[in-house]
């Protein structure tokens, strides 16, 4: 009884710790956005929140997917002190993200060029600067992923959700008080600089936290393998990413940069409620990963049940107040963003149905399922475009908020299916008694 107590206080003092990590990351955004509306126009708030957007989506998709596959890898590696191999993957990693996020970063500003530097060069500007920060951002990314393997979960995370979004706040205030106000350009400068320190950071810490025997260990590679198993996590980042930018990125292309200005605190807002399944997710991972590969299909079902319960008993009173308060947290930012209230409850009521479903996600890219959970994850945000693609023109902000709450509950409920027929593991939070041969 108390060798299993001491893993699951282990997990728990874990996950309690990202938490904090993602609930302080959430208040520094929290303020920065609130900071730059007022700082900004709606047009330049409006061309930050589009330049910003896209480096998150293109810094998932030139990790090439060896960021969640250091977190199975290295958690494996370590497992079975493999240091050469550990090693290995850690360079030839750092070696393809750099060449692919650099390449990816020019190809988008002669794409830019040619589309805006005519007809909106104020944009093209900002698109431009924000590639500068696109090749730090993605080998963060990898830091990330490589400290949750080492089960350093809540360390890794440090340098891009307090060091980061804090020096970035300390400039942009700084530059206003010492300039007397900030351009959208200078803003996106900031944040591309912050990225390079947090990077920087991440390096020093991934180092530091790296057993002695496989930093001094010759390196060993099986590239076929890694990139075999890369693709489908790399579609599966890409995914989860586009799925959650894809309502301000149709917005700003459908509506104008100035609507998808309004729509980022909204769906800033409901992201909050993403921070607990998040924080369990990161934790609970390597765990997954070793708990299958041990063969103990028992401990993997109570995980798979106890975290899905905490997650929405801990989700339930957050939606609650979230919604009781949204007219409320719109307003900080300026009388035109209230407009949003619909939407982010909309949000938020999709996201609480989705806790239902568990963390399927983690279960089957921990479990070697990668592949059908990128087939799933694929047809969610090729539903989400098409119904955005619908929604947008007629409802606007509530037709975005509509679309990607129809898509993650869809993507959930398949997820859940294939877990159930795969693995016959239940991950919902309904799963009182599972059996099944171990």
């Amino acid at each position: 009884m108390d060798q299993k107590r001491k893993p699951d206080n282990r997990l728990a003092k874990s996950m309690a710790g990202t938490f904090g990590l993602r609930s302080t990351f959430a208040a520094l955004k929290f303020v920065t956005n609130i900071v730059l509306a007022r700082l900004l126009s709606i047009s330049e708030f409006g061309m930050y929140v589009y330049g910003f957007n896209w480096v998150s989506v293109l810094s998932m998709i030139t990790t090439v997917g060896l960021e969640n596959l250091l977190v199975r890898e290295v958690a494996l590696y370590q497992e079975k002190e493999s240091w050469g191999f550990l090693r290995g993957i850690l360079r030839r990693s750092d070696q393809i993200v750099f060449c692919v996020s650099s390449s990816v970063g020019l190809i988008a500003v002669a794409i830019a060029w040619h589309t805006w530097q005519s007809t909106n060069w104020p944009l093209f500007l900002v698109f431009s600067v924000a590639m500068i920060g696109l090749p730090p951002a993605s080998l963060r990314n990898l830091r990330r992923g490589a400290m949750d393997g080492l089960s350093r979960v809540a360390l890794g995370f440090l340098p891009e959700t307090v060091i980061d979004p804090l020096l970035f706040i300390l400039l942009t205030i700084g530059a206003a008080f010492v300039f007397g106000g900030v351009s959208a350009p200078l803003v996106m400068g900031f944040y591309s600089a912050t990225t390079f320190v947090s990077f920087a950071i991440g390096t020093k810490l991934l180092r530091d936290s790296q057993p002695t025997l496989s930093l001094h260990s010759a390196p060993k590679y099986n590239l076929r393998a890694w990139l075999k198993s890369a693709i489908p996590f790399m579609f599966l980042g890409s995914i989860y990413v586009l799925s959650a930018r894809v309502d301000i990125l149709m917005l700003g292309s459908i509506k104008g940069v100035e609507v998808a200005g309004l729509y980022m605190p909204v769906s800033r807002g409901a992201q909050i409620l993403t921070f607990v399944p998040a924080a369990v997710a990161r934790v609970l991972a390597p765990k997954v990963a070793q708990t299958y590969a041990a063969g103990n299909l028992k401990e993997l079902r109570r995980l798979m049940t106890k975290s899905a319960r905490t997650i929405f008993l801990i989700s339930c009173p957050v939606v609650v107040i979230a919604i009781s308060l949204s007219y409320w947290y719109l307003s900080l930012f300026g009388q035109e963003f209230q407009q949003g209230s619909n939407s982010f409850t909309i949000l938020c009521v999709g996201q609480l149905v989705g806790t239902l479903f568990g963390l399927s996600n983690i279960l089957l890219n921990m479990t070697g399922h990668e592949s059908q959970s990128a087939l799933i994850a694929g047809i969610g945000v090729g539903l989400n475009i098409v119904l955005n693609a619908i929604w947008i023109p007629t409802w606007g902000l509530e037709g975005a908020a509509m679309a990607t709450s129809t898509s993650l509950i869809f993507v959930a409920i398949a997820k859940v299916w294939v877990a159930k027929k795969e693995l016959n593991i239940n991950p919902t939070l309904f799963a009182f008694q599972q059996s099944g041969k171990d």
